[in-house]
């Protein structure tokens, strides 16, 4: 079609809701660290992922001021494509809060998260691992990355071997 990008252009909302600039941060990096586990090599490179997906698990918790999930227990087949599903669902709703001004409440944010973390947990353990490893895991990552905390020198110079045995010490 001739145009189209203009065609296109013409039906986007001019305005937006601000969003919260933590949530959008949530919403980007479900979407990446979710993408990244089509493609993990090792249980060591499944487990880091896990982990970088409850990393920001743990930041929406925090910004919506909810605790973070208990895994349900649940058990389906595929957990990575529900856990790509579920991101979706999540980023579906703050999209259309922040272009569509739709209202969303902090409990319906909160059950693709859930979801989320139980299906983090069912994965973990058909790895032979737990939950709560996935998450010492990501900690000793982050230490090895940040010392203290965030420092954007040490984030655009990250040593990937140092991280890497952090992750494996574990």
């Amino acid at each position: 079609m001739q145009n189209y990008v203009k065609q296109a252009v013409r039906t986007e909302s001019p305005t937006y809701n601000p969003p919260s600039p933590r949530l959008m941060h949530v919403s980007l990096g479900l979407c990446t660290e979710s993408a990244e586990l089509l493609g993990y090599d090792s249980s060591v490179n499944l487990l880091e992922e896990l982990g970088d997906i409850l990393w920001y698990v743990a930041l929406a918790c925090h910004e919506m001021q909810q605790p973070f999930p208990e895994p349900t227990g649940t058990d389906v087949a595929d957990s990575v494509e529900v856990i790509i599903f579920q991101t979706g669902a999540f980023v579906d709703m703050i999209k259309r809060f922040t272009f569509y001004y739709a209202p969303v409440a902090i409990e319906d944010l909160m059950v693709p998260l859930a979801v989320i973390v139980s299906h983090v947990d069912i994965l973990a353990r058909e790895a032979g691992s737990s939950l709560a490893e996935v998450q010492s895991a990501n900690i000793a990552k982050l230490r090895a990355r940040f010392p203290d905390k965030f420092d954007e020198v040490l984030c655009a110079n990250r040593d990937l071997e140092e991280e890497q045995r952090a992750l494996v010490a574990r």
